[in-house]
């Protein structure tokens, strides 16, 4: 079951719909920009406000935590993203957490907190470390 309103804001170039349909959990309360050529994979949860502590304890006054997805960019299948930018042609790995951080053009992020892993030089991928872990 995902979590979406009936009415997008117009900074969201995808129809509901497209959401509804992979189950994605979108806060809209906060600012929220969807590039329309944006690409998404399933049960991704989107969180654009969060609770004020800034007086020391947790409040009701809700601060608004931006979410930008730029042109091209791949958001894959259980990501998180919170008070961030991916930038254009940017690509989040299955199960990232993207937290109060900005993933530049053409990078590569994975995991929780995300992390780079990878970034895309003269149209080819170039990993920072080798694409596999043996586990023993």
């Amino acid at each position: 079951m995902s979590n979406v309103p009936d009415v997008l804001p117009a900074t969201v170039g995808l129809p509901p719909s497209f959401f509804t349909q992979r189950f994605i959990d979108l806060d809209c309360r906060g600012a929220l920009t969807i590039d329309a050529t944006s690409n998404w994979g399933f049960y991704i949860t989107v969180i654009t406000q969060s609770h004020s502590i800034a007086e020391g304890q947790w409040t009701m006054r809700a601060i608004d935590r931006p979410v930008i997805v730029g042109p091209l960019a791949w958001i894959g299948s259980r990501a998180v993203l919170y008070n961030c930018i991916i930038g254009d042609g940017a690509i989040v790995s299955v199960g990232t957490v993207v937290r109060s951080a900005e993933v530049k053009p053409y990078t590569m992020v994975a995991g929780n907190p995300a992390r780079v892993i990878a970034r895309c030089v003269g149209g080819k991928w170039r990993y920072s470390k080798p694409k596999w872990t043996v586990l023993e």
